[in-house]
């Protein structure tokens, strides 16, 4: 389901090969889809990163309320971009000519016809979380807010990507830095828009496609892509992704053809140091671009790393930030966001560090 969104219940029978019949399938099935007007749908919390989890279900809330979407609407309301709307919906639906946005796939009658009980069962279980979909879209888009607030007080004084992100291909003076024309020059933005903080200093123009004129650039924009998406990944879900990538063969934004199945080992390597810091035999990016943020970045990594077990609390990073010279008094939204990029959130509301595979919620 994680890269269909919506299946079948048939489709999902054939491919768990282990399980022995239907009701072995279905308790854990519960656990990662939902059921969406009759259609079994992956949750947000596996199917993207923690910035687009109130617009994608948002889009869910909508598809199931009404016969068709409209990205414009999906735009305005979730506060998305237009290449983030179409990719968010791309997933779920397909577009009606002359009408918008309607599902990919049409119910799944047979599941409703041979579990008459659960399907209404399940289907409940959908309107209680459509209820708190739209409060939730709002204390997002409250919170960004009042992220974005804090960062224009203290905007980067640089406006390219900083030295720890220089260009694959020229030298990490800052001349070379200033001048590359790919992954970092795409990459020009330093404040942090309604989204976590891997995406807040870099370009939106990430998630367009690829881009760059050489290997390693083209390799240091899919590794940055997959950060600003995910926040922690390990070394196994980027090389998965690279080579996910490199068999679609899809040519850059900017006219060159994709390279990225020429990527050795040691590049890969070379560059993923280059850019990514390590905790936990995971990745993740070193420099947003954002001084004020970094520092964040490093106070909260400083408590998971100083911490007895992987989880730790909001309160404990809060602590940690009134006894540091580092760190500016900042909205609690900052480290609640910075967490989000490092660490899932437990219902008994402490933070455990990802384990850096995308399609696994820890």
């Amino acid at each position: 389901m994680a890269t269909g969104h919506i299946v079948r219940f048939r489709r999902i029978v054939e491919l768990a090969t282990k399980a022995k019949s239907a009701s072995d399938i279905l308790p854990y099935l519960d656990s990662i889809a939902l059921f969406i007007a009759d259609r079994w749908v992956l949750k947000s919390e596996y199917a993207v990163g923690e910035t687009h989890r109130p617009a994608r279900d948002y889009i869910l809330y909508m598809l199931s309320e009404h016969d068709f979407v409209m990205r414009q609407a999906v735009m305005s309301d979730a506060h998305v971009t237009s290449t983030q709307a179409k990719w968010l919906l791309g997933k779920v639906a397909k577009v009606a000519p002359g009408r918008g946005w309607v599902w990919r796939r049409e119910p799944d009658t047979e599941f409703c016809e041979t579990y008459p009980d659960l399907s209404n069962q399940l289907g409940g279980q959908w309107e209680a979380r459509k209820k708190t979909i739209l409060p939730r879209l709002k204390e997002h888009i409250e919170n960004a807010a009042r992220l974005q607030e804090f960062v224009n007080k203290k905007p980067s004084t640089s406006t390219t990507v900083p030295a720890a992100l220089p260009s694959a291909s020229t030298s990490s003076s800052s001349s070379s830095a200033s001048s590359s024309s790919s992954s970092a020059s795409s990459s020009s933005s330093a404040s942090i828009p309604t989204s976590s903080p891997a995406s807040a200093a870099l370009s939106a123009s990430l998630e367009e496609g690829l881009r760059g004129s050489t290997i390693p650039d083209q390799l240091q924009h899919f590794l940055t892509s997959m950060f600003m998406r995910h926040g922690v990944c390990n070394r196994q879900s980027l090389m998965q992704g690279l080579v996910n990538s490199a068999k679609e063969n899809k040519p850059t934004v900017d006219g060159h053809p994709n390279m990225l199945a020429k990527v050795d080992d040691d590049l890969f390597s070379r560059i993923l140091n280059d850019i990514a810091g390590t905790h936990a035999n995971t990745f993740f990016l070193r420099s947003i671009g954002h001084p004020e943020i970094d520092k964040v970045r490093v106070l909260v990594l400083s408590v998971f790393r100083n911490a007895p077990s992987p989880a730790i609390r909001l309160s404990e990073v809060i602590e940690a930030a009134s006894q540091s010279s580092d760190v500016s008094v900042v909205p609690q939204e900052v480290y609640r966001t910075v967490l989000a990029e490092f660490a899932n959130q437990t219902r008994g509301g402490r933070w455990v560090f990802k384990t850096g595979d995308p399609v696994r919620k820890t």
